[in-house]
Order: C-alpha cells, then structure tokens, then sequence
C-alpha cells in the first residue's frame, strides 16, 4: 500500500509520507474524506437532513479513525459496538432504526 501512495503522491505532485505515522494518517484522512464526499451523494438525494453518522464494524472501534471522521463531515460519529451478532443482522437492525 505504501508504494501506491507514493505512486499517487507523485502523479499528483504531492509530498508523500515518510514514516508510517504518515502513511497511517494519509490512509486515515482519505477514507474520512471519501466518507464526506458519499455523505455529500447521499444528502443530495434524501428527503431528510443528515445531521449524525452512525458506525458499526471494524473501523469504529478505532476512535482516531472515528475523531477524523466527525471531524471531516462536521457532524457528530455515533460508534456502536454490537458484539455477537453476524453482520447483516446488525446491518438490519441499524437500518430499522429512524432518527
């Protein structure tokens, strides 16, 4: 992975990361900001305002993940850790919820 941001700082004429704490926040502020550019889709096409973020899975268990993310969409990130359930089940659940 770290080849490939090389490669893409370097067509795009940006500094690349040198020590892995770089590498780990280039990585961590990319998907923040593809999360705030589908965030962007999705309110161009809902009825209703998006006002918070909901979580579930691997990544929300990592608060510096979650912190760049609130702190990308400018909207609060609500983490659930639901354990012990498979993954549509908690997907189901999350989806029956209405905010």
């Amino acid at each position: 992975m770290c080849k490939a941001i090389d490669d893409y700082c370097e067509r795009t004429g940006q500094i690349a990361p040198k020590t892995p704490a770089e590498y780990i926040r280039c990585i961590y502020l990319s998907l923040a900001h593809r999360y705030k550019a589908i965030l962007g889709m999705l309110r161009s096409f809902s009825q209703h305002p998006i006002n918070r973020l909901h979580v579930i899975g691997g990544g929300s268990k990592n608060p510096y993940l979650m912190q760049m993310t609130a702190d990308a969409l400018g909207i609060p990130v609500i983490v659930h850790l639901i354990l012990g359930l498979p993954g549509e089940s908690r997907e189901m659940m999350l989806d029956s919820v209405r905010y």
